[in-house]
């Protein structure tokens, strides 16, 4: 990131690039003081409390997909696993997971995604909706493409 073309990268690389860095930067602080610090030294400082955006938070209710699918449960703890520690069994898990970013991986949240966007989602999340429509965009360029049977 402190090299002199990171600058020229476009920017959902660099905000992929910094996000990354935050999570290895929070599991490395985590390893050398062998915790968190607590809910109550964070909010002293300064920190705000954890406050997840939820599809709740923008459709009125909940989600239409309130139960986990197991297949989800275990992806989220291998990402919890890669992302968030120093984890003893990370490489462990590491060698049992497939690679990120597979069309298992997709399938997993497309779903959601399609339906939230389709529920009114593009006018509150005008960027991820954007991005959303590269995305198709660039799937369904790639499927035209390939050579049919």
């Amino acid at each position: 990131m402190r090299r002199f073309w990171y600058r020229w990268l476009p920017e959902p690389v660099r905000r992929a690039c910094r996000v990354a860095y935050a999570a290895h930067f929070r599991a490395l602080l985590t390893f050398f003081h062998d915790s968190r610090p607590s809910r109550a030294r964070q909010t002293a400082v300064g920190c705000e409390e954890p406050s997840d955006i939820t599809w709740g938070d923008f459709a009125a209710g909940a989600t239409p997909f309130p139960e986990w699918t197991d297949d989800e449960v275990r992806r989220l703890c291998d990402a919890d696993k890669l992302v968030g520690h120093l984890s003893k069994d990370r490489v462990l898990r590491e060698q049992q997971t497939a690679e990120w970013g597979t069309d298992h991986d997709h399938t997993l949240w497309r779903r959601y995604a399609a339906m939230f966007l389709g529920s009114g989602g593009p006018e509150l999340l005008p960027q991820s909706a954007a991005a959303w429509r590269r995305h198709e965009q660039a799937a369904s360029d790639a499927a035209w493409r390939r050579p049919r049977p």
